[in-house]
């Protein structure tokens, strides 16, 4: 059997690497776009930060190890450009030598992941700005950061990449505009936790320009509807979109932003095509319908399942509930489930406390305040989220959850929930038991 696969990051190299180590014989042949492969784009804030120093260290495999170890056939700026269903065949441009290739499969993979959005705004295109999607942007970005002569950068979006950037800018000691056409910051979270961003950005010096709308874009200036700004770099993150206009007419299902549909196996509405990360959907444990939700975590664990479904096994995704973090200057912020208003949208009776409390008995040094808010359901008193940001021991609580989330506790059971007690560590109760007893 013959496996093709399109995209060469996380959920491409994943099924390619364990289609490997579950059956040696099958062939693996995989086509990335770009020229490097096998990297971890979540360092690329670190990277530019010089946290990381070199682009090889954010690199696990290259192609001539996925050869040597595995039997993988790799072939870097290679892009895909069609796909016949019916002749199980792909086309390809060789982008070095612009020749064009046309390859055949047993069963094709998409794992084209995604590339950041770029609206349709005067003067917006890839050469007026600089974005972060791949490791590429990153080193690009990073050779003019370093420049003294650039001092001021102006960054467009307050998603995750467009805050991690914000934060690296400002470790630099650039001077650092935010322009955002909402409101609120990091909109998947609530408005308590846009809040205290905003609250850290300000006190940081980045200075805000929220609620405006973009209306052109230059060499060294943007334009919104509230005014001009003037910059020696720009930096677009405003979201992503999926990488698969090349399924255009193929028959392959996909959302209104380009995302391919996928059932648990990660099928697609075509015989023989599947598709896992960035590219492809997720089954959310509370939503009613597939969601788009772009996370390493959803992209490895697809790729690992999917590469045991083509070889024959019974193997499901599980739904996920989303859980991400965010390190913002010397706070940290993480989320799991769904938000309030997720909640209220999907149709869920909601209740949510947002509490103070404390990662360690007062009395000890070092007690930092936490802050945490849970959603449930009213009437049942069952556990759909919870988002926690404070300056220590934020992460690990908010797995506590999704862990109580997953198994449908109600917040009397998280209450008395049975966790670890010791001054240095936590108080006799934990701020995830003093969370959860607000709720009456």
């Amino acid at each position: 059997m013959k496996i093709v696969i399109i995209g060469g990051v996380a959920a491409g190299l994943s099924t390619a690497t364990k289609i490997k180590r579950e059956n040696r014989d099958t062939v693996v042949t995989v086509y990335a776009k770009g020229q490097f492969i096998s990297y971890g784009s979540c360092g690329l804030p670190y990277f530019i930060t010089d946290i990381i120093k070199t682009p090889n260290e954010l690199i696990s495999k290259d192609a001539e190890r996925l050869k040597s170890e595995y039997d993988i056939q790799v072939h870097t700026n290679h892009e895909v450009t069609h796909v016949d269903a019916i002749k199980k065949q792909i086309t390809v441009m060789d982008k070095s030598s612009n020749n064009i290739i046309v390859d055949n499969y047993d069963e094709l993979v998409i794992a084209s992941g995604a590339s950041s959005v770029l609206p349709s705004v005067k003067g917006l295109n890839e050469s007026s700005c600089y974005q972060l999607r791949d490791l590429e942007d990153g080193i690009q970005l990073k050779a003019e950061i370093i420049k003294p002569e650039n001092k001021k950068v102006l960054v467009i979006g307050s998603g995750y990449i467009g805050l991690e950037v914000v934060e690296a800018l400002s470790d630099y000691g650039k001077e650092v505009i935010l322009v955002n056409r909402s409101e609120n910051l990091l909109k998947s979270y609530d408005q308590e936790i846009s809040d205290k961003i905003l609250e850290l950005l300000t006190s940081n010096g980045v200075k805000l320009h929220l609620g405006e709308k973009l209306e052109e874009v230059g060499e060294k200036f943007v334009k919104t509807d509230k005014g001009v700004y003037e910059a020696d770099i720009i930096v677009v993150a405003l979201g992503n979109k999926p990488n698969t206009d090349f399924l255009i007419n193929t028959g392959v299902e996909m959302l209104e932003n380009g995302a391919i549909v996928v059932d648990s196996q990660m099928k697609t509405s075509v015989q023989n095509i599947y598709a896992a990360g960035d590219c492809a959907t997720v089954h959310h444990l509370l939503k009613k319908k597939p969601a788009y939700i772009p996370l390493a975590t959803n992209a490895s664990k697809q790729g690992k399942i999917l590469a045991q479904v083509l070889m024959g096994k019974n193997i499901i995704m599980p739904p996920v509930l989303g859980s991400n973090a965010i390190k913002i200057f010397d706070y940290h912020f993480s989320k799991t489930g769904l938000s309030e208003k997720e909640a209220i949208e999907e149709g869920y009776n909601v209740g949510s406390n947002f509490v103070k409390a404390h990662t360690k008995p007062k009395y000890y040094p070092g007690s930092k305040a936490i802050y945490i808010k849970i959603i449930y359901e009213i009437d049942s008193h069952i556990l759909l989220g919870a988002q926690i940001f404070g300056q220590e021991d934020v992460v690990l609580r908010v797995d506590v959850f999704a862990a109580c989330i997953y198994n449908k506790m109600t917040t009397e059971q998280i209450e008395y929930l049975d966790l670890c007690y010791a001054p240095p560590f936590s108080g006799v109760w934990d701020a995830i038991n003093v969370s959860a007893g607000t709720v009456k």
